[in-house]
């Protein structure tokens, strides 16, 4: 394989690798970030229904998305709000 192929394919498994982990690292974490500020089940609850439930909905346009503007387009966009919101999330 060529070195472009090579550096796209890792572009492409970095990528994976971190939505992966986002969606895990939630919900490992947010117990203890729970318990730590004093928030009940329910609330806890709330937030997880609501991440998940926000994963979904972006999910079901992604198709025509991808159709209209492109797979890698799309893909970079998405990155870019992901690290925005991972920021943000920071501060």
């Amino acid at each position: 394989m060529s070195r472009a192929a090579w550096l796209r394919l890792a572009a492409c498994t970095g990528a994976a690798a971190l939505l992966q982990l986002d969606g895990t690292l939630i919900t490992v974490a947010l117990p203890s970030v729970a318990h730590g500020l004093k928030v009940s089940s329910a609330s806890t609850a709330v937030v997880l229904s609501a991440y998940f439930g926000a994963y979904a909905l972006v999910l079901l346009p992604g198709g025509e998305l991808v159709d209209r503007f492109g797979a890698r387009r799309l893909a970079l966009v998405g990155l870019g709000l992901f690290a925005l919101g991972a920021g943000l999330g920071a501060l």
